[in-house]
């Protein structure tokens, strides 16, 4: 039947049909809107290494970061390879300051 059906025919559904999508836009639907948070974390790789790793995270998981980010992968600075996130020891906002002598030293050498 619908292989009958002319585009004249048609153009009143196709309106039809945009128009409650205009409709729902204007009526206060919209994309629920994502707030960001920088956060850094003192990590151990898979290889044994330590480093800073930065993210930029929903705010909505920040209560569990440090067990978010352990399997993930990030990128190295000498390396072209991507390494594995073993353990995270700590996690803190971007503007914030470590509190351990070696976190703070990895943080100060750490490329922004």
């Amino acid at each position: 039947m619908l292989a009958k059906l002319s585009i004249p025919a048609l153009l009143p559904i196709i309106f039809c049909l945009l128009s409650n999508c205009v409709n729902a836009q204007e009526s206060g639907y919209k994309n629920k809107q994502v707030e960001y948070s920088d956060v850094k974390c003192h990590v151990v790789l898979t290889s044994g290494k330590a480093m800073i790793s930065l993210w930029r995270i929903d705010k909505n998981q920040l209560t569990n970061i440090k067990q978010w980010i352990v399997g993930k992968k990030v990128t190295l600075p000498d390396s072209t390879k991507p390494a594995v996130v073993y353990k995270a020891l700590s996690c803190i906002a971007g503007d914030a300051e470590f509190t351990s002598a070696k976190a703070k030293l990895l943080d100060e050498n750490t490329a922004r």
